[in-house]
């Protein structure tokens, strides 16, 4: 993406797709499309709050000390793949529950 649209924009475009999974949840569970369960993506908004946050800077010049540096090429990545590891986890969950429920 950062190839075809330029960093920024890309940058721009995967905050776009994050908010967009929320939405649509929520648009589900409130039309009654799915059960009221999908609510429970919400508790993966910390993690796309940070995922947003780090979006929103360029890649930094170095390596934070803290940072692996196994993953350190993969600076945005890593953050947004953590962010979607929680939100699926949290979808399913909600999807799960919803046959219950």
């Amino acid at each position: 993406l950062p190839v075809i649209l330029g960093d920024a924009p890309a940058r721009a475009v995967t905050q776009l797709l994050i908010l967009s999974q929320y939405l649509v949840a929520l648009a589900l569970a409130l039309t009654d499309i799915a059960s009221w369960t999908l609510s429970i993506v919400l508790l993966a908004a910390p993690s796309a709050v940070r995922a947003i946050r780090v979006l929103r800077r360029p890649k930094p010049c170095e390596r934070p000390v803290n940072y692996s540096e196994a993953i350190w090429p993969l600076w945005f990545s890593a953050h947004t793949f953590a962010h979607t590891r929680k939100f699926t986890l949290a979808f399913l969950i909600g999807l799960t529950l919803g046959f219950w429920f």
